[in-house]
Order: structure tokens, then sequence, then C-alpha cells
């Protein structure tokens, strides 16, 4: 059975793959630096980090499986509702306390020099304009309405409440539908809004895809078939895995490609990674971590600290560096939650909140 277990394995692959992303992936990032590819060169390198931008549909993927199987275990509709408002406020509180910290580090870091504060992001227009700015980067709508936001990475937080959102209406039109949901989105898109290339349309389909995936228990029905034997699902997950990456990165169809890539990507591991032991437990313990990594790690490798990271010159030094910072950065943010009793506050206020929602509804 598809476990809390193999979706926390599955977030901390999807961690891996977007630190790797983040500091390969753009050669105006690291050109200033000599770096030593070995084994491998540049050109390899790039394009597999490139490759690695798969790490959002992957987490897409379990958004979309995750609040189904939710959704669906929940025959009580008020029930439902009341578990959606707390998905989000769980994933906005998160965001809010790591935002906090931010704006205060970075007034320190300021201090010592550091070019991103608070009134190089927001102020440059004025300070009632900053005001305006930071307190809609804190409710997380920087980037759906393109104003300054203090953390670019954070341009996926507004998708993630919202796919979150929807997904109790997209479970239902996919009731009637069925699989000829997913290429009626893809026609969709690109004959009614052929010039549009949001964000929104390109990981519609990925999310879609968990959904069927959660309704019909698609991973244990394909690992317990006879098609399972001599491990052809494995064979056949590989190469969808090479023709979607290829398609990916020399054809684009970018919203497809990336749905079968993440798809493959989370078989093979709940077949051949979650089995195994030591593995296994190291990226659980990273998924677990792996929203407050998500939301921090650009603060080292980009923002403060980028010439001490690119300063260890091999690609997987480097890496390394990143991913132990970034880790020891999430769990400590979750140590200061408890020492001031953050965590205890968001229980009475998210209280407080489904109270609100059963007297309205």
């Amino acid at each position: 059975m598809f476990s809390k277990k193999d979706t926390n394995i599955l977030k901390g692959i999807a961690i891996v793959l977007m630190l790797f992303h983040h500091l390969f992936y753009d050669q105006t990032v690291f050109q200033q630096y000599s770096i030593i590819w070995e084994p491998f060169n540049e050109e390899i390198v790039t394009t597999f980090s490139q490759l690695c931008k798969v790490c959002v549909s992957i987490f897409v993927f379990l958004t979309g499986y995750g609040t189904t199987k939710s959704t669906l275990n929940e025959k009580n509709p008020q029930v439902c509702d009341e578990k959606i408002c707390k998905r989000y406020f769980r994933v906005m509180s998160g965001f809010w306390f790591i935002y906090l910290c931010a704006l205060i580090c970075s007034c320190v870091f300021g201090l010592l020099g550091a070019e991103h504060t608070i009134y190089s992001v927001y102020c440059k227009e004025g300070i009632c304009k900053g005001i305006v700015y930071a307190v809609m980067d804190f409710l997380g709508i920087a980037n759906v309405f393109g104003t300054p936001t203090f953390n670019v990475t954070w341009w996926y937080i507004p998708y993630a409440i919202f796919f979150i959102l929807i997904i109790p209406a997209l479970i239902k039109v996919f009731d009637r539908l069925k699989f000829a949901f997913i290429p009626i989105i893809l026609l969709f898109q690109r004959v009614v809004f052929p010039d549009i290339s949001g964000q929104f349309f390109r990981y519609l389909p990925v999310l879609i895809l968990g959904i069927s995936f959660a309704k019909y228990n698609i991973f244990e029905k394909v690992r317990n078939s006879n098609f399972a034997r001599k491990r052809r699902d494995i064979v056949l997950s590989l190469l969808l895995l090479a023709v979607s990456s290829y398609v990916r990165q020399n054809l684009g169809f970018n919203d497809i490609s990336e749905a079968l890539m993440a798809a493959s990507i989370c078989y093979l591991s709940y077949r051949c990674i979650s089995p195994l032991k030591i593995v296994g437990n190291c990226l659980g313990t990273l998924g677990k971590y792996s929203m407050n990594m998500f939301m921090l790690h650009t603060f080292i490798y980009y923002y403060y600290f980028k010439k001490y990271i690119y300063s260890f010159r091999s690609v997987w030094s480097i890496f390394l560096v990143l991913l132990f910072s970034s880790f020891v950065l999430a769990v400590l943010v979750e140590k200061i939650k408890s020492v001031v009793c953050y965590n205890k506050l968001l229980n009475c206020c998210e209280t407080k909140v489904i109270g609100f929602i059963q007297r309205i509804s």
C-alpha cells in the first residue's frame, strides 16, 4: 500500500532534485565561480539539473494524491471542508513563521552589509507601497499580482494553496469524465488559451494525474499485477521516464512530459526505494522537513551565502553542503517553533477558524 512513508520518501527525492536544480540549471548563477564538474562535464550537469525541475511536478502529484485520499476517506462533506481548511492553514502558518524569521534575519545581515534587505526588496517605490508589497508577500499572493517577493522560490506557495482548494471540485469533474479529463484539459488550454503558458495550466494535468492514481489505487494495482513479475513494471517505468525526459528536454510539452516523469519517478520510488530501509529512512527524514527546506534554501545558496556555497568548487561538495545546511536550518526552525510554543498558538487559531466555519455553514 502507498503510505505516508512512501510520500515522505518522494518528498525527500523532490527536495534533493530541487536543490540540485537551483544550484546548476542557470549559468548566470555560477559562471563567476570555478567549478569542478568531474566525472562529468558542465553540459551534462546543467542538462540534468534542468530535468530536475520535475521536482515541482512531484510535489504537485503528491498534493493531488494525498488530498484526494484524505477527501475520499471522509464521508461527511462538512468535515472534508474542515480538512481542506486545516491543510491550507498549516501550509500558510509554516510559511508565515519562516517569512517573519527571514525578515528579522535580513535586518541583521543588512547591518553586516548584505544587499538583500526589507528595504531593497519592498521599498524601491516608497515605504507606503513597500508595506503593501510586504503584506501581499506575507499572504502568499505576491507572485499572483507580480509584486516584489522576498524570496523568488516562493512563487509556488499560491499554487500549492490553490491546488488544495480546488481538488474537491476536480474530483467531482473527474468522476464524470474519468481519464478523458486529462486530454480535455490539455486541448482546452491549447485551443482556448494558446498564448497562455502559466504555471497553473502547466501543472494542472499533473494534479489530475495524482487524483486519478489516488482514486483507482494505481500504484498498488500495478505492483500486485502479473505485469510486475520479472520486474517488467520497473523496465517500463524506466523507459517511460527516459522517453518523457527526452521529450521534455528536446521537444517541450512540459505539461505532458513532466506529468509522465513525475508518475514514473513516484512509482519507481514506491517499487524500488521504499523497500530499502537505510536509503528510505534518509530520504523520508529529508521529506519530513522538505517544506522548510524548500522555503529556506534560496537564502543560503543565493541571497546570503552564495560565495561560501560555491567556494567548495566540486559539484558534489557544493550540493552536499547546501543539502546539509538546508536540512540543519529546517530542523532548527522546528526547534524554535517548539521553544516559542508556535504549534500551540497554531492549534488555538486553527480551532477558532474551524469553529467559525462550522457556525457559518
